[in-house]
């Protein structure tokens, strides 16, 4: 596996299996009464927006491994001397020149950051893994999403020829971005569903990936006309972070989401949506979390333990993954 983790694209279909495989030793890992010997090459978890699941999954993964967590915020921008003005250069540039720094963990607003933070982490023989750059990827989430997909579906149906639909936020949701990278280029599916109000599109360059690849898209403006195609209906939270970047009027910003909570208002699976697909239909459904329970609830209270409802297994499945990642990255020194 390369040095870093940047991209969904730098997998191949060899790498998955074999990360997939490795976690799923991780998951039988987990439940043993061993703990692990202890090494010296650490971790470091600079998280420039806040987490709950990647981050938590991050820490676990490392302790159970028994690797060093050196440092860890969830809260860089505002605890830590990028608040005093603090260029994230120098901020990489310190942590990589720590003692026993082997894998440094980062989630930051900006697009490509990762990237940025990987090009001065080479110098020191530091690995780099990108937790969510922007609007721009996700690669550890897209990983654990098809994880999850493989794990939940129907054993009669290959990976290939599922039916997956990625709903909601198709335009700012670094999640759908890496998981249509990563299941397009691994698994090259006949067809890829997206649905969404109209008016939210899918970003050019990963509607021209898919096209690259001879992959079929098929848009749907209804939950439940996607729901009755797919087997597996990936939610997704509409990003007010991103659709309301450039506002900084206060007014402004409250009209903006009122604008969005109308546009995506059809958008929610509720009861009465699950009650109503018959039981031919096997679509499940997904979600990265977290549930914007304030301003959308796109996915109900009431429905988020339903059978068909994967979500919370879904965020489980991030230790094993990343656990996996961690000793991949960390194998050719001590685990």
């Amino acid at each position: 596996m390369d040095q870093h983790i940047l991209s969904a694209r730098q997998f191949g279909i060899g790498d998955v299996k074999r990360i997939f495989q490795t976690a799923s030793e991780m998951e039988k890992m987990l439940t043993a009464d061993e703990w692990p010997k202890q090494t010296r090459e650490g971790i470091v978890i600079l998280f420039f927006q806040r987490s709950s699941r990647t981050h938590s999954t991050f820490e676990i993964a490392a302790n159970e491994l028994g690797i060093p967590i050196i440092y860890s915020t969830q809260a860089a921008d505002r605890f830590s001397s990028v608040a005093k003005g603090e260029s994230l250069a120098d901020t990489i540039r310190l942590f990589a020149g720590f003692p026993h720094v082997r894998i440094i963990v980062i989630r930051h607003p900006q697009e490509y950051s990762a990237q940025e933070a990987a090009e001065i982490a080479d110098r020191f023989g530091v690995s780099i893994i990108n937790a969510g750059d922007g609007t721009n990827e996700h690669p550890t989430q897209a990983l654990l999403d098809l994880y999850t997909i493989k794990k939940q579906k129907h054993p009669d149906k290959s990976i290939r020829e599922l039916r997956i639909v990625v709903a909601n936020d198709i335009e700012y949701s670094r999640t759908i971005r890496s998981l249509l990278i990563l299941f397009g280029r691994i698994y090259g599916p006949k067809e890829i569903g997206i649905c969404a109000p109209r008016g939210i599109n899918l970003p050019e360059d990963i509607r021209c990936e898919l096209i690259r690849e001879s992959i079929e898209i098929v848009s749907f403006h209804d939950l439940r006309d996607a729901a009755y195609w797919a087997d597996f209906l990936y939610m997704t939270r509409p990003q007010i972070e991103y659709y309301a970047r450039d506002i900084t009027n206060e007014e402004e910003k409250k009209r903006k989401i009122k604008e969005l909570e109308a546009k995506f208002q059809g958008f929610r699976i509720t009861k009465g949506f699950m009650d109503s697909l018959s039981p031919d239909c096997k679509c499940q459904i997904m979600h990265p979390m977290p549930v914007d329970s304030l301003h959308f609830n796109e996915i109900m209270p009431d429905v988020r333990e339903h059978p068909r409802c994967t979500m919370f297994k879904q965020a489980t499945n991030g230790i094993p993954i990343r656990m996996a990642l961690l000793k991949e990255l960390l194998e050719d020194k001590t685990l």
